[in-house]
Protein backbone atom coordinates (compact mmCIF):
# COMPACT_ATOMS: atom_id res chain seq x y z
CA UNK A 1 0.00 0.00 0.00
CA UNK A 2 1.04 3.13 -0.85
CA UNK A 3 1.44 6.21 2.32
CA UNK A 4 -1.86 7.97 0.83
CA UNK A 5 -3.69 4.93 1.14
CA UNK A 6 -2.38 4.50 4.64
CA UNK A 7 -2.93 7.76 5.93
CA UNK A 8 -6.59 7.96 3.73
CA UNK A 9 -7.31 5.35 6.28
CA UNK A 10 -5.88 6.70 9.07
CA UNK A 11 -8.21 10.03 8.26
CA UNK A 12 -11.14 8.23 7.77
CA UNK A 13 -11.30 6.40 11.07
CA UNK A 14 -10.63 9.93 12.57
CA UNK A 15 -13.60 11.75 10.59
CA UNK A 16 -15.53 8.91 11.57
CA UNK A 17 -14.86 9.22 15.29
CA UNK A 18 -15.76 12.96 15.01
CA UNK A 19 -18.61 12.42 13.14
CA UNK A 20 -20.69 9.64 15.08
CA UNK A 21 -18.82 10.04 18.15
CA UNK A 22 -20.96 12.64 20.94
CA UNK A 23 -17.96 14.89 22.50
CA UNK A 24 -15.33 13.81 20.68
CA UNK A 25 -12.68 15.61 20.65
CA UNK A 26 -9.01 16.13 19.50
CA UNK A 27 -7.25 15.85 21.88
CA UNK A 28 -8.61 11.68 22.21
CA UNK A 29 -7.04 11.15 18.79
CA UNK A 30 -3.21 12.19 20.20
CA UNK A 31 -1.39 8.88 20.73
CA UNK A 32 0.10 10.16 24.22
CA UNK A 33 0.90 8.03 27.95
CA UNK A 34 -0.72 8.38 30.02
CA UNK A 35 -3.57 9.66 28.47
CA UNK A 36 -4.89 13.04 28.93
CA UNK A 37 -8.52 11.56 29.30
CA UNK A 38 -9.85 8.23 30.52
CA UNK A 39 -11.76 6.08 27.94
CA UNK A 40 -14.73 7.12 25.72
CA UNK A 41 -17.91 5.65 27.78
CA UNK A 42 -21.52 6.86 29.03
CA UNK A 43 -23.25 5.95 32.57
CA UNK A 44 -26.65 6.01 32.14
CA UNK A 45 -29.25 4.98 30.26
CA UNK A 46 -30.35 8.39 29.08
CA UNK A 47 -26.35 8.57 27.83
CA UNK A 48 -26.81 5.77 26.09
CA UNK A 49 -29.76 7.32 24.07
CA UNK A 50 -28.36 10.41 23.49
CA UNK A 51 -25.05 8.83 22.00
CA UNK A 52 -27.38 6.22 20.19
CA UNK A 53 -29.50 9.30 18.70
CA UNK A 54 -26.08 11.25 17.62
CA UNK A 55 -24.84 7.89 15.93
CA UNK A 56 -28.56 7.91 13.77
CA UNK A 57 -26.24 9.22 10.14
CA UNK A 58 -29.29 10.36 8.51
CA UNK A 59 -27.53 13.82 7.89
CA UNK A 60 -24.21 12.13 6.69
CA UNK A 61 -25.14 13.82 3.18
CA UNK A 62 -25.87 17.55 4.15
CA UNK A 63 -23.66 18.12 6.92
CA UNK A 64 -20.23 16.21 6.02
CA UNK A 65 -17.38 18.08 4.40
CA UNK A 66 -16.58 15.09 2.29
CA UNK A 67 -17.69 12.76 -0.18
CA UNK A 68 -19.58 10.10 1.99
CA UNK A 69 -22.67 9.00 0.22
CA UNK A 70 -24.74 5.98 1.22
CA UNK A 71 -24.35 2.06 0.21
CA UNK A 72 -27.01 2.07 -2.00
CA UNK A 73 -25.59 0.95 -4.99
CA UNK A 74 -26.17 -2.78 -4.38
CA UNK A 75 -30.03 -2.35 -3.85
CA UNK A 76 -30.42 -0.63 -6.98
CA UNK A 77 -29.15 -3.47 -9.15
CA UNK A 78 -25.89 -1.97 -10.45
CA UNK A 79 -23.49 -5.03 -11.33
CA UNK A 80 -21.40 -2.91 -13.71
CA UNK A 81 -18.86 -0.47 -13.68
CA UNK A 82 -20.65 3.05 -13.97
CA UNK A 83 -19.12 7.06 -14.14
CA UNK A 84 -19.26 9.60 -11.51
CA UNK A 85 -21.88 11.67 -13.87
CA UNK A 86 -24.26 8.52 -14.68
CA UNK A 87 -27.75 9.31 -13.22
CA UNK A 88 -28.15 6.00 -11.07
CA UNK A 89 -24.54 7.07 -9.31
CA UNK A 90 -26.06 10.68 -8.94
CA UNK A 91 -29.07 8.87 -7.04
CA UNK A 92 -26.81 7.60 -4.14
CA UNK A 93 -25.66 11.51 -3.18
CA UNK A 94 -28.92 13.32 -2.37
CA UNK A 95 -31.47 10.69 -1.91
CA UNK A 96 -34.58 10.59 0.52
CA UNK A 97 -35.08 9.26 4.23
CA UNK A 98 -36.81 6.50 2.68
CA UNK A 99 -34.44 5.22 0.50
CA UNK A 100 -31.70 5.39 2.65
CA UNK A 101 -30.39 1.74 3.88
CA UNK A 102 -31.35 0.88 7.33
CA UNK A 103 -29.00 0.49 10.00
CA UNK A 104 -28.62 -2.33 11.76
CA UNK A 105 -28.43 -3.13 15.80
CA UNK A 106 -27.20 -6.61 17.55
CA UNK A 107 -27.35 -7.21 21.40
CA UNK A 108 -25.84 -9.56 23.08
CA UNK A 109 -27.11 -10.38 26.04
CA UNK A 110 -28.23 -13.40 28.30
CA UNK A 111 -31.65 -14.39 28.68
CA UNK A 112 -33.26 -13.24 32.01
CA UNK A 113 -32.12 -11.77 35.53
CA UNK A 114 -34.18 -11.85 38.45
CA UNK A 115 -32.84 -9.91 41.58
CA UNK A 116 -35.43 -9.80 44.82
CA UNK A 117 -33.54 -9.12 47.90
CA UNK A 118 -30.87 -11.28 48.83
CA UNK A 119 -31.93 -13.74 45.98
CA UNK A 120 -31.37 -13.87 42.41
CA UNK A 121 -32.02 -15.86 39.27
CA UNK A 122 -29.55 -15.69 36.27
CA UNK A 123 -30.65 -17.18 33.29
CA UNK A 124 -27.09 -17.59 31.63
CA UNK A 125 -28.28 -18.51 27.97
CA UNK A 126 -26.49 -16.33 25.67
CA UNK A 127 -28.76 -14.64 23.09
CA UNK A 128 -27.61 -12.79 20.16
CA UNK A 129 -30.90 -10.41 18.68
CA UNK A 130 -29.86 -8.05 15.52
CA UNK A 131 -32.88 -5.40 14.34
CA UNK A 132 -32.60 -3.19 11.25
CA UNK A 133 -33.32 0.32 12.40
CA UNK A 134 -35.63 2.37 9.61
CA UNK A 135 -36.55 5.55 10.30
CA UNK A 136 -39.48 7.82 8.83
CA UNK A 137 -38.77 10.92 7.25
CA UNK A 138 -40.71 11.84 10.68
CA UNK A 139 -39.33 10.56 12.73
CA UNK A 140 -35.68 11.87 11.51
CA UNK A 141 -37.03 15.12 12.05
CA UNK A 142 -38.00 14.45 15.69
CA UNK A 143 -34.85 12.80 16.33
CA UNK A 144 -33.13 15.96 15.67
CA UNK A 145 -35.21 18.01 17.37
CA UNK A 146 -35.70 16.23 20.65
CA UNK A 147 -33.29 12.96 20.97
CA UNK A 148 -35.05 11.57 24.26
CA UNK A 149 -37.83 10.50 21.07
CA UNK A 150 -35.29 7.29 19.77
CA UNK A 151 -35.99 5.97 23.43
CA UNK A 152 -40.18 5.82 22.50
CA UNK A 153 -39.00 5.07 19.30
CA UNK A 154 -36.21 2.08 20.19
CA UNK A 155 -38.79 0.88 22.43
CA UNK A 156 -41.33 0.32 19.72
CA UNK A 157 -38.55 -2.23 18.29
CA UNK A 158 -38.40 -3.87 21.44
CA UNK A 159 -34.68 -2.51 22.33
CA UNK A 160 -34.27 -1.20 25.83
CA UNK A 161 -31.86 0.54 27.97
CA UNK A 162 -33.44 0.31 31.29
CA UNK A 163 -31.76 -0.03 34.92
CA UNK A 164 -32.98 -3.72 35.19
CA UNK A 165 -31.38 -4.15 31.43
CA UNK A 166 -27.75 -3.51 33.39
CA UNK A 167 -27.17 -7.07 33.93
CA UNK A 168 -28.79 -8.39 30.75
CA UNK A 169 -27.20 -6.46 28.36
CA UNK A 170 -23.35 -7.48 27.55
CA UNK A 171 -22.92 -5.83 24.55
CA UNK A 172 -24.68 -3.27 21.74
CA UNK A 173 -23.20 -3.32 18.03
CA UNK A 174 -24.40 -0.83 15.45
CA UNK A 175 -23.81 -1.17 11.78
CA UNK A 176 -24.12 0.84 8.98
CA UNK A 177 -21.99 1.38 5.34
CA UNK A 178 -21.15 4.18 3.97
CA UNK A 179 -19.13 4.41 0.09
CA UNK A 180 -16.64 7.61 -0.56
CA UNK A 181 -14.12 8.38 -3.25
CA UNK A 182 -10.77 8.29 -2.32
CA UNK A 183 -8.42 11.34 -4.47
CA UNK A 184 -5.14 12.53 -3.75
CA UNK A 185 -3.80 15.69 -6.34
CA UNK A 186 -0.25 15.39 -4.75
CA UNK A 187 0.26 11.93 -6.03
CA UNK A 188 0.31 12.17 -10.20
CA UNK A 189 -0.27 8.69 -10.94
CA UNK A 190 -3.01 8.29 -8.28
CA UNK A 191 -6.70 7.96 -9.77
CA UNK A 192 -9.72 8.22 -7.79
CA UNK A 193 -10.42 5.29 -5.58
CA UNK A 194 -14.14 3.93 -4.80
CA UNK A 195 -14.13 2.15 -0.99
CA UNK A 196 -16.79 1.57 1.28
CA UNK A 197 -16.28 1.85 4.82
CA UNK A 198 -18.21 -0.84 7.31
CA UNK A 199 -18.31 0.95 10.40
CA UNK A 200 -19.62 -0.27 13.96
CA UNK A 201 -20.30 1.57 16.79
CA UNK A 202 -19.81 -0.98 20.04
CA UNK A 203 -21.64 0.13 23.35
CA UNK A 204 -19.59 -2.34 25.67
CA UNK A 205 -21.32 -3.33 29.02
CA UNK A 206 -19.27 -6.74 29.75
CA UNK A 207 -17.91 -5.25 32.76
CA UNK A 208 -21.79 -4.46 34.19
CA UNK A 209 -20.17 -1.83 36.54
CA UNK A 210 -22.14 0.95 35.23
CA UNK A 211 -19.64 2.29 32.64
CA UNK A 212 -20.42 1.78 29.29
CA UNK A 213 -17.44 2.27 27.15
CA UNK A 214 -17.92 3.42 23.61
CA UNK A 215 -15.59 2.65 20.57
CA UNK A 216 -15.91 2.68 16.64
CA UNK A 217 -14.23 0.71 14.52
CA UNK A 218 -14.03 0.89 10.04
CA UNK A 219 -13.16 -1.60 7.70
CA UNK A 220 -12.33 0.02 4.73
CA UNK A 221 -12.58 -2.26 1.81
CA UNK A 222 -12.02 -1.11 -2.08
CA UNK A 223 -14.89 -1.72 -4.29
CA UNK A 224 -15.44 -2.15 -8.29
CA UNK A 225 -18.46 -0.39 -8.44
CA UNK A 226 -17.80 2.93 -10.59
CA UNK A 227 -14.72 4.38 -12.33
CA UNK A 228 -14.38 7.20 -14.47
CA UNK A 229 -11.74 9.51 -15.86
CA UNK A 230 -9.52 12.38 -14.78
CA UNK A 231 -9.46 15.58 -17.11
CA UNK A 232 -6.36 17.67 -17.09
CA UNK A 233 -7.73 20.14 -19.44
CA UNK A 234 -6.00 22.02 -22.52
CA UNK A 235 -2.82 22.52 -20.80
CA UNK A 236 0.12 19.80 -21.48
CA UNK A 237 1.27 18.84 -18.09
CA UNK A 238 5.07 17.26 -17.44
CA UNK A 239 3.94 13.69 -16.84
CA UNK A 240 2.48 13.73 -19.99
CA UNK A 241 5.28 15.27 -21.80
CA UNK A 242 7.63 12.38 -20.11
CA UNK A 243 5.61 9.87 -20.85
CA UNK A 244 5.48 10.88 -24.83
CA UNK A 245 9.33 11.10 -24.55
CA UNK A 246 9.55 7.09 -22.88
CA UNK A 247 7.02 5.98 -25.16
CA UNK A 248 9.34 8.11 -28.98
CA UNK A 249 12.12 5.95 -27.15
CA UNK A 250 10.50 2.67 -27.48
CA UNK A 251 9.57 3.35 -30.96
CA UNK A 252 12.80 4.48 -31.88
CA UNK A 253 14.45 1.14 -30.26
CA UNK A 254 11.95 -0.61 -31.94
CA UNK A 255 12.91 0.91 -35.53
CA UNK A 256 16.54 0.37 -34.52
CA UNK A 257 15.59 -3.53 -33.55
CA UNK A 258 14.33 -3.84 -37.49
CA UNK A 259 16.78 -1.97 -39.09
CA UNK A 260 19.47 -3.85 -37.41
CA UNK A 261 17.75 -7.48 -37.85
CA UNK A 262 17.00 -6.25 -42.07
CA UNK A 263 20.97 -5.77 -42.10
CA UNK A 264 21.48 -8.76 -40.17
CA UNK A 265 19.42 -10.33 -43.13
CA UNK A 266 20.56 -8.41 -46.19
CA UNK A 267 24.87 -8.61 -44.09
CA UNK A 268 24.18 -12.68 -44.40
CA UNK A 269 23.13 -12.77 -48.20
CA UNK A 270 25.67 -10.46 -49.53
CA UNK A 271 28.30 -12.64 -47.38
CA UNK A 272 27.18 -15.93 -49.13
CA UNK A 273 28.13 -14.23 -52.50
CA UNK A 274 31.21 -12.28 -51.68
CA UNK A 275 33.31 -13.84 -49.45
CA UNK A 276 35.53 -15.45 -51.07
CA UNK A 277 36.70 -12.14 -53.08
CA UNK A 278 35.98 -10.28 -49.45
CA UNK A 279 39.24 -12.21 -47.94
CA UNK A 280 41.01 -12.17 -51.06
CA UNK A 281 41.01 -8.33 -51.20
CA UNK A 282 41.84 -7.48 -47.70
CA UNK A 283 44.86 -10.08 -47.64
CA UNK A 284 43.90 -11.27 -43.94
CA UNK A 285 43.52 -8.10 -42.34
CA UNK A 286 40.70 -5.84 -40.50
CA UNK A 287 38.93 -3.84 -42.80
CA UNK A 288 36.83 -1.04 -41.62
CA UNK A 289 33.47 -2.65 -42.45
CA UNK A 290 34.59 -5.32 -40.45
CA UNK A 291 34.79 -3.06 -37.84
CA UNK A 292 32.27 -0.68 -38.10
CA UNK A 293 29.63 -4.68 -38.31
CA UNK A 294 31.91 -5.59 -34.67
CA UNK A 295 30.16 -1.79 -33.34
CA UNK A 296 27.31 -2.61 -34.90
CA UNK A 297 26.77 -6.17 -33.10
CA UNK A 298 28.29 -4.83 -29.42
CA UNK A 299 25.47 -2.10 -29.66
CA UNK A 300 22.66 -4.69 -30.30
CA UNK A 301 24.62 -7.00 -27.53
CA UNK A 302 24.32 -4.04 -25.00
CA UNK A 303 20.86 -3.19 -25.84
CA UNK A 304 19.54 -6.42 -25.20
CA UNK A 305 21.50 -7.02 -21.85
CA UNK A 306 20.19 -4.03 -20.75
CA UNK A 307 16.70 -4.72 -21.51
CA UNK A 308 17.07 -8.02 -20.18
CA UNK A 309 18.27 -6.31 -16.65
CA UNK A 310 15.66 -3.98 -16.71
CA UNK A 311 12.68 -6.30 -17.57
CA UNK A 312 13.91 -8.84 -14.65
CA UNK A 313 14.13 -5.97 -12.41
CA UNK A 314 10.64 -5.17 -12.87
CA UNK A 315 9.26 -8.74 -12.72
CA UNK A 316 11.34 -9.27 -9.55
CA UNK A 317 9.44 -6.02 -8.47
CA UNK A 318 6.25 -7.21 -8.84
CA UNK A 319 7.24 -10.45 -7.64
CA UNK A 320 8.15 -9.05 -4.17
CA UNK A 321 5.32 -6.82 -4.59
CA UNK A 322 2.90 -9.72 -4.50
CA UNK A 323 4.32 -10.98 -1.55
CA UNK A 324 3.55 -8.27 0.15
CA UNK A 325 0.09 -7.97 -0.54
CA UNK A 326 -0.44 -11.77 -0.06
CA UNK A 327 0.42 -10.94 3.63
CA UNK A 328 -1.23 -7.47 4.06
CA UNK A 329 -4.78 -9.75 2.54
CA UNK A 330 -3.84 -12.49 5.14
CA UNK A 331 -2.97 -10.44 8.06
CA UNK A 332 -5.67 -7.52 7.55
CA UNK A 333 -8.42 -9.34 5.70
CA UNK A 334 -7.73 -12.60 7.17
CA UNK A 335 -7.87 -14.78 3.80
CA UNK A 336 -5.74 -15.82 0.93
CA UNK A 337 -5.02 -14.02 -2.22
CA UNK A 338 -6.69 -16.25 -5.66
CA UNK A 339 -4.42 -17.34 -7.80
CA UNK A 340 -6.05 -15.18 -10.84
CA UNK A 341 -5.15 -12.09 -8.34
CA UNK A 342 -1.56 -13.38 -7.94
CA UNK A 343 -1.35 -13.19 -11.86
CA UNK A 344 -1.97 -9.82 -12.05
CA UNK A 345 1.44 -9.00 -10.51
CA UNK A 346 2.83 -10.90 -13.99
CA UNK A 347 3.64 -9.00 -16.81
CA UNK A 348 3.52 -11.51 -19.62
CA UNK A 349 4.87 -8.85 -22.32
CA UNK A 350 8.26 -8.64 -19.78
CA UNK A 351 7.90 -11.80 -20.56
CA UNK A 352 8.09 -12.58 -23.62
CA UNK A 353 11.18 -9.47 -24.21
CA UNK A 354 13.54 -11.61 -21.79
CA UNK A 355 12.91 -15.06 -23.72
CA UNK A 356 13.56 -12.71 -27.02
CA UNK A 357 16.79 -10.65 -25.45
CA UNK A 358 18.22 -14.23 -24.37
CA UNK A 359 18.05 -15.23 -27.79
CA UNK A 360 19.02 -12.57 -29.20
CA UNK A 361 22.38 -12.50 -26.67
CA UNK A 362 22.88 -15.94 -27.70
CA UNK A 363 22.53 -15.30 -30.96
CA UNK A 364 24.79 -12.24 -31.10
CA UNK A 365 27.62 -13.91 -29.27
CA UNK A 366 27.38 -16.69 -31.62
CA UNK A 367 27.67 -14.81 -34.43
CA UNK A 368 30.50 -12.60 -33.23
CA UNK A 369 32.29 -15.84 -32.19
CA UNK A 370 31.96 -17.32 -35.42
CA UNK A 371 33.15 -14.18 -37.40
CA UNK A 372 36.24 -14.09 -35.57
CA UNK A 373 37.21 -17.73 -35.95
CA UNK A 374 37.44 -17.03 -39.44
CA UNK A 375 39.23 -13.92 -39.91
Amino acid sequence: LRMSHIDFMDDTNTVMRHKFLKNWNDDRDALVYPPSSGRYSVYTGADIVDQFAFVVYYSIQDDSFASFSYDTLKDQGIRTPVSIDDPRLQKTWHIAVDDIPPMEFCINRIANVTVYNNTYEFDVTEIHDCVLLKFTEKEVKEIRKNSSVLRELLKERHITFRPEDALIISKGILKFSLRTIHFSPVSTDQRPECYRIDVSVIFDNSRHTGQVYIYLSTVISYVTLCSGRVLHGGGIFLVSIIIFIIDMLVLLMCIASFVLCCRALLRAHLLKLVSFSLTSFSGGGVFLVSIIIFIIDMLVLLMCIASFILCCRALLRAHLLKLVTMEFVETVLKRKLSLSDRLEFLNLWYLMIVTNDIFIILGTLCKITIEFRFK
